[in-house]
């Protein structure tokens, strides 16, 4: 039986579904705010969905900086176009692919193709590593993308300690978005990166983290 597909059926209104303003959006810039992309550095916007990060990004990176977002919902990915549609290629690109069996070299390829180094300065993950079920692969595998000494940033969400939160925060990341709220992706963030800064926004339902990529990363699973 087909799995259903809830981001390709709710990509055309998925930013209003998803609490975005009220709730997520705040998080998504205080995560951008930590990352701290430096002008003309190359991001990767990992599970990129229908492109909220990407304007955000390009601005931080600057008209010299270029962002790739990737995705491995084809419906989304169109929002995704249509939002960054300003933007000329070289600043703003997008991938569709699975994170969790990215190859390497598509990624590459792309960079270098916009006359840039092989690997990339920063990663962001805004609200997607708790939606996929293996996310220590799809991290482990967009990590080692990033120059060591490059910037992560993680933001996702946990139940929130306050109580009238706890049913919105049900509805809407697991039951609307299918997250897992006891994944607690940062973990990995913290075990790949230095220089660790983390905090909450809503009533600690939203984490940020942000550090500073290690030489070596992907140590034994945390799980």
């Amino acid at each position: 039986m087909p799995t259903f597909d809830r981001y390709g059926v709710f990509a055309p209104v998925y930013d209003v579904l998803s609490a975005e303003a009220p709730l997520y959006r705040a998080g998504r810039l205080a995560g951008i705010r930590v990352l701290k992309p430096e002008r003309g550095s190359v991001v990767l916007d990992l599970g990129c969905g229908t492109g909220l990060n990407l304007p955000l990004l390009a601005r931080a990176v600057g008209p010299t900086g270029l962002v790739l977002g990737i995705d491995s919902n084809p419906r989304m990915l169109a929002v995704a176009r249509r939002r960054i549609a300003k933007y000329p290629v070289g600043r703003v690109q997008l991938l569709e692919a699975d994170a969790t069996t990215l190859d390497p070299e598509r990624v590459r390829r792309m960079l270098t193709a916009a006359k840039r180094p092989p690997l990339a300065d920063g990663l962001f993950a805004s609200y997607t590593l708790s939606v996929i079920p293996e996310f220590e692969a799809a991290w482990d595998a967009t990590v080692a993308l990033v120059t060591p000494g490059g910037r992560l940033g993680v933001v996702d969400v946990q139940p929130p300690r306050a109580a009238p939160l706890r049913p919105l925060a049900a509805v809407l990341p697991v039951v609307f978005g299918g997250a897992d709220l006891a994944a607690q992706p940062w973990r990995l963030l913290e075990r790949d990166a230095t220089d660790v800064v983390q905090h909450t926004l809503r009533d600690g339902h939203v984490v940020i983290t942000a550090g500073t990529r290690r030489e070596t990363v992907g140590a034994l699973p945390l799980r």
